[in-house]
């Protein structure tokens, strides 16, 4: 990459806001709903009470700016974890920038069930989509079922990011979001300059004043379909 192009990558990630849909799955009561309502500030960290399964699908959104002068609006998408709901996953999927495949450190049957979701993410969407592995509850330590050992080895082996989070402290809630923000922005910056799949017109915006940004942000909350 010359100069030139360094600085129109610099100049796009500077004056452009990115639209980015990342899917939540797992196995059911592994606390995706709990992740993505933490996020998008449906609830407080550290709230009571113990949130319902998703019926079908379930989305949130937010925005947030970031120091290094990133912009990004996320669509949280939250699947049911249930069976039988799983022949119309790849419907909920479809069009996802990014995939957060979590388990349960507490339950072991959900961490013996990730080849399964992976498998579903690898048929449906394209081989380089980002993916983090998470092992949510780590707050949970008296309870803790898979070790954290475990779950690194196991985020090695399929080339995936890995994070252990609590939606009860807060752990790591905001950094999976963050990391996946910056890999989807990456990657579509050099589609952009070495062979977009989509023009920048329709995977970014320009920049909204900081008004609308802060107006948006205490608008975004989860949204029942």
């Amino acid at each position: 990459m010359n100069a030139g192009e360094t600085y129109a990558l610099a100049s796009c990630a500077r004056e452009c806001v990115y639209n980015v849909r990342i899917s939540l799955i797992g196995d059911s009561d592994v606390g995706k709903t709990s992740i993505s309502k933490a996020f998008t500030g449906c609830c407080a960290v550290g709230g009571k009470g113990r949130t319902l399964p998703t019926v079908g699908y379930d989305f949130g959104t937010a925005w947030r700016r970031y120091a290094n002068g990133d912009s990004v609006r996320y669509v949280i998408v939250d699947t049911a974890g249930q069976e039988r709901y799983s022949h119309a996953l790849p419907n909920y999927m479809r069009d996802s920038d990014a995939v957060v495949i979590v388990y349960d450190v507490s339950q072991r049957s959900s961490f013996d069930h990730i080849d399964r979701w992976l498998s579903i993410v690898n048929t449906r969407l394209p081989c380089d989509t980002p993916t983090v592995l998470v092992g949510n509850k780590c707050d949970k330590a008296n309870e803790r079922d898979v070790s954290t050992e475990e779950g690194k080895k196991k985020a090695e082996s399929h080339n995936m990011f890995f994070l252990e989070s609590s939606a009860w402290t807060g752990q790591h809630i905001h950094r999976i979001f963050e990391h996946l923000a910056t890999e989807i922005r990456d990657k579509k910056l050099h589609e952009l300059f070495y062979g977009a799949k989509k023009p920048l017109s329709e995977m970014a915006f320009r920049l909204p004043s900081d008004q609308a940004l802060s107006q948006n942000k205490n608008k975004s909350c989860c949204n029942s379909s």
